[in-house]
């Protein structure tokens, strides 16, 4: 995607000696990856202030930019040349004395909203892999987390379905047929390097990647009956884990990578179990008549979104890591499953047949909210939704020596700041800020004085505004 050289920093007139003594910056919040979804990050709370990150294409006229905030929410910006340190300013209404013509892909802006504004409501992030056969066949594509971009990334005449992200989304692990029996592939998050890792005369499914990267596990049927196995990422060291002579699919790591959840029939009809990674301690975590499956962990480990027809027909459901709380998120009469977490935790993907086709649907992570992403008379199924997409891991516009700019990070949240400014070169970042957006507090970090910093960690599309070392690079 296109990124601006020119990365901007925002000022406001009668801030301009706050700035100059302290810096601002403020913490977008965990985003998710360098893919472009047109939407403006971190939107102001009326009257108040906060530095927004637009996602988007390279030209966009502020007032398009900022409306994905709400109709006239935004009422001032301004923005800093870094190499210039001269001001710009965006006034809504005002063209005649708005000088900010643009905005670019990743440029940070100091935003205020108007009195009586809408409060902003969090844009959702990441990017979601799914399954679509509106190319006459089943092919893994990749939207934005607010549909926008859906993109074919498999393009091959076989079936491709069963994506599934590595946690740093790089990678997409997925099934396909294309020589002649289901098999376990892997590609790069844009669809490059399509490389088979099983290679087996019986059927290979359902892969889905362990935390740290370094393991996939998947459901083979090279036994006789469906199993759980895990291999290297590489494809060697096949391994079955459940070796049971019922039917066990549909593997899901926990985040800490020590639990996989999956699929079993051994007590006579679909139920959620749970083992060890290695295959020790099965325990069965849902016992109802009907049809328990795919379950699927929340971030941080405490539930599990799973698919039951224990109400007549297939919903989405939720649980507590151990089986309890077991609790109905949809209720529709058609078909609503498979489900994938946001990174955040708080919403779920899944694929509902309510419109008459399969569609991928999202909803707040009580069941509130569902509100449809595809919308194509073809079959859209199967989200597998990745907070990063192939990030790269860097600080956006780095400050010159002696400057100030507002820097924005890509990489993963909870990124240590002497880490992400790193990036920037040794020692070349001296100082950053932010602001709370609700408080507008403001929070320091200073490269040699960690006794009086106080911003511990950095999240991704974190926007700061960080000074230069004197001589720095």
């Amino acid at each position: 995607m296109r990124r601006s050289r020119l990365a901007v920093v925002m000022l406001v007139s009668g801030m301009s000696l706050v700035l100059g003594l302290m810096g601002l910056a403020w913490a977008v919040g965990p985003s998710s990856s360098q893919a472009q979804d047109d939407t403006m990050r971190n939107c102001p709370h009326p009257a108040k202030w906060v530095i927004s990150v637009w996602s988007g294409d390279d030209g966009t006229a502020p007032e398009q930019a900022f409306a994905t905030c709400g109709a006239q929410a935004v009422q001032a910006a301004y923005y800093i040349d870094p190499q210039t340190q001269s001001w710009l300013r965006w006034f809504a209404g005002r063209q005649e004395i708005s000088n900010l013509p643009a905005l670019n892909d990743m440029q940070a802006v100091l935003a205020r909203a108007a009195v009586g504004a809408p409060a902003p409501t969090a844009a959702p992030y990441g990017r979601i892999a799914f399954v679509s056969d509106r190319d006459g066949d089943a092919e893994v594509y990749v939207m934005n987390a607010n549909g926008i971009g859906q993109t074919n990334l498999t393009n091959n005449p076989a079936w491709d379905a069963d994506p599934a992200w590595s946690l740093d989304g790089s990678k997409i692990a997925f099934a396909s047929d294309r020589d002649g029996n289901d098999e376990i592939y892997v590609m790069n998050a844009d669809g490059t390097g399509q490389t088979r890792l099983t290679n087996n005369p019986a059927r290979d499914w359902d892969p889905a990647w362990s935390p740290d990267g370094s393991k996939i596990a998947f459901g083979s049927e090279r036994d006789g009956n469906w199993e759980v196995y895990v291999m290297n990422a590489d494809g060697t060291g096949q391994t079955n884990l459940t070796n049971n002579a019922a039917w066990d699919g549909r593997p899901a790591w926990s985040p800490d990578g020590s639990e996989i959840a999956f699929h079993s029939e051994r007590d006579g009809n679909a139920e959620v179990y749970v083992m060890n990674a290695d295959g020790t301690g099965q325990t069965r975590l849902t016992n109802n008549p009907a049809w328990d499956s795919s379950p699927a962990w929340s971030p941080d480990g405490s539930r599990m979104a799973f698919h039951s027809e224990r109400d007549d027909n297939m919903e989405i459901y939720v649980m507590n890591a151990d089986g309890t709380g077991q609790t109905r998120l949809t209720n529709n009469p058609a078909y609503d499953g498979y489900s994938s977490w946001a990174p955040d935790g708080s919403k779920i993907a899944f694929h509902s047949l309510r419109d008459d086709n399969a569609e991928i649907y999202v909803m707040n992570a009580d069941g509130t909210g569902q509100t449809r992403l595809t919308s194509n008379p073809a079959g859209d199924f199967v989200p597998s939704w990745s907070a990063f997409g192939g990030q790269q891991g860097s600080m956006y516009n780095c400050p010159h020596p002696g400057e100030w700019a507002i820097s924005v990070w890509s990489g993963d949240d909870g990124t240590d700041p002497e880490r992400a400014f790193a990036t920037c070169g040794a020692q070349a970042v001296q100082a950053a800020y932010y602001i709370d957006p609700q408080t507008q507090s403001w929070l320091r970090w200073f490269a040699d004085r960690p006794e009086i910093s106080n911003v511990s960690a950095v999240n991704n599309m974190q926007a700061v505004l960080a000074r230069g070392a004197m001589g720095g690079g």
